[in-house]
């Protein structure tokens, strides 16, 4: 789990918008998710963890999705 990994750098992601184009239905297009900063977890416990956002290109949102570099 995500959680346990204390002090290691995790990447950012945005969740991308869905495009609406005249002939396509959202549901049916999903753009990939766009690289926004990197994220290092510097204290966990059972159901939170602190992180220290390091760099970003763009804003940071809650539920925005974290992996590992």
């Amino acid at each position: 789990m995500l959680m346990r990994y204390n002090g290691k750098t995790i990447v950012n992601f945005e969740q991308a918008p869905i495009p609406t184009p005249g002939t396509l239905e959202p549901s049916q297009v999903k753009l990939p998710d766009e690289r926004v900063g990197l994220l290092m977890i510097f204290r966990t416990f059972d159901r939170v963890s602190y992180g220290l956002i390091m760099n970003t290109t763009d804003a940071v949102y809650t539920l925005d999705a974290v992996q590992t570099p």
